[in-house]
């Protein structure tokens, strides 16, 4: 969706930077992330859902290939995974495009990344508050309904119709290949999705299982 910048003001050091997150207004009963760009014309966009010139995705189509390939060729760092959610994560950090977007709880990694990817360029740090019960854990139901679409072809994807009533939408075949991909990892899950939970972007925190997501205080969107 279209983002309406409400610009706090400009940093020149880290001091001016600490002083605007401190002036900022705060909202009770919700957590703050950070993500930093290394310059203000990126979009909150995950590499995967990147597009090329002419509007046609570049890695999208083959999202299940990718994921398959790598965890062919690096077998035993995946093994102990046992959410979808956690493979991506650990795919993410191969460097692979994912569905996920970085985030992090501390906003002087995110001035990190704001000022060293494109020095000769005004960067961003992008602050989001989301209310504490809508941030979701590496186990959530939800999560697993989302992380589990990248086993999913580019033809089933675009055949899962959000619209549907619920109970229509659980009886179709799409759904019933997500619904087994989804057991496979949680075998006690009751077979009923939400529609409208697989068009929502959702915050993750995520297991700290390496010393790049312990760095970076990772969570993801």
């Amino acid at each position: 969706p279209p983002r309406k910048k409400k610009i706090l003001g400009a940093a020149t050091d880290v001091a001016s930077f600490l002083k605007l997150l401190y002036e900022a207004p705060s909202e009770e009963e919700a957590e703050t992330f950070f993500r930093g760009h290394g310059t203000a014309k990126y979009e909150l966009i995950p590499f995967l859902l990147r597009k090329h010139e002419n509007g046609d995705p570049k890695f999208l189509p083959n999202e299940d290939r990718l994921c398959k390939e790598l965890l062919i060729a690096h077998y035993d760092e995946f093994q102990n995974d046992q959410y979808c959610f956690d493979r991506l994560v650990r795919m993410q950090h191969f460097g692979l495009p994912t569905r996920m977007l970085d985030i992090t709880g501390n906003p002087l990694v995110a001035l990190f990344f704001a000022c060293s990817s494109k020095p000769q360029d005004d960067g961003e740090v992008i602050i989001f508050r989301i209310t504490s019960d809508a941030v979701k854990y590496y186990d959530s139901d939800t999560v697993s309904c989302l992380s589990n679409l990248s086993n999913l072809t580019y033809e089933q994807k675009n055949n899962i119709d959000v619209s549907l009533e619920q109970d229509k939408f659980n009886k179709t075949e799409v759904v019933g290949k997500l619904l087994h991909h989804i057991k496979s990892e949680k075998g006690f899950f009751e077979g009923r999705i939400i529609p409208n939970d697989l068009s929502s972007i959702v915050c993750v925190k995520a297991k700290r299982t390496n010393s790049r997501i312990k760095s970076q205080s990772g969570a993801f969107l």
